[in-house]
């Protein structure tokens, strides 16, 4: 499997171009999340976050908030 180092894939993400990306879900207020999620064709919503934070829009005009360090591989290329 391909590899990407982070900022490789922070350039993808804030790069406004439709990803896939697959991450584990959490939630610490509700002590839920261990699930492995994938999504086809998302992007990220353009705005600028201090924390290691993006708001990804989905295809189904859903937003969702996703932890940088819970991202497991992005177009196929694994994180490390």
């Amino acid at each position: 499997m391909l590899t990407m180092q982070m900022d490789e894939a922070l350039d993808v993400i804030d790069s406004g171009q439709k990803f896939s990306a697959t991450f584990c879900t959490a939630d610490e207020n509700r002590k839920t999340g261990g699930e492995i999620i994938h999504y086809d064709d998302i992007q990220c919503d353009g705005h600028y976050y201090p924390d290691p934070i993006r708001k990804f829009n989905l295809p189904n005009k859903r937003t969702i908030t996703v932890h940088l360090f819970l991202i497991k591989d992005i177009n196929g290329h694994r994180l490390i």
